[in-house]
Parts: structure tokens; sequence; C-alpha cells
């Protein structure tokens, strides 16, 4: 139901993908993964959130098809780096944080199928890609 502490990884895991499990609920503080570029989750629909710390040098966050999932933390706004933001399919998503205007790396975001989200924060005009 829960990964245990990845932090002891020693900052050298780059990418960390999870597909199909279910059970998963929640997920460790990410803030001292420094290297992870790549956090994917797909299909883990007991998954309501992310940890409010995540690894600053992310670049792409997925979590398609996460059908728990109803918001991403404030903390998405430290991804300086953040290039491509999946978030299709998840239909419990209500909102996006205002701090998504920080990411002004971000080029791709796709919000197809998240049928509970009924407007865009105004802070995206911020992403400038």
């Amino acid at each position: 139901k829960r990964l245990p502490d990845l932090s002891r990884s020693g900052g050298t895991l780059r990418e960390l993908r999870m597909n199909g499990c279910s059970a998963l609920e929640s997920l460790p503080s990410l803030g001292k993964m420094e290297a992870c570029q790549e956090l994917y989750l797909a299909g883990c629909s007991s998954l309501a959130s992310l940890p409010l710390e995540l690894p600053p040098a992310l670049q792409l966050l997925g979590a398609k098809e996460c059908t728990a999932f109803t918001t991403l933390p404030e903390a998405i706004g430290t991804c300086a780096q953040l290039k491509e933001l999946e978030l299709a399919g998840c239909t419990a998503l209500t909102s996006l944080p205002d701090t998504i205007g920080r990411c002004e790396a971000l080029a791709a975001l796709n919000l197809c199928g998240c049928t509970s989200l009924a407007s865009l924060p105004g802070g995206l005009a911020g992403c400038t890609k």
C-alpha cells in the first residue's frame, strides 16, 4: 500500500515507473531524490495524491489513469525543469495548483479524460513553452 523511503537510494535513482499498482495508496516524500528526472505512475487506482515534496530535477511527471487522484501538490511549482505533465484519465482530478505557472520549462500538458477538472489555473500563463 505504501513504498518504502526511497531517499536512501543515495540520490542516484533517475527514474521511477509503476504500472498497475492498484493497491498503492501513498508515496513517501520524494524531495531528496535529487537525481530523479522521471516519475511515471499508470493505473495506480488507489493513489489519491502525490507527496508534498517532489524531486527537484523532475522533467517528466505522469499519473495516467490514476482514477483516485484528486490534485497536485503545491510543490509542483518547485519543479523548474518539468517539461511534460501527463494526467490523462485522472477522472477524480478536480484542480491544479496555481504554482504550476512556475514550471517555465513545461512544454506538454495532457489532461485528456480529466472529467472532473472544471477550470485551469491562471498560473498556467507563466508556462511560456
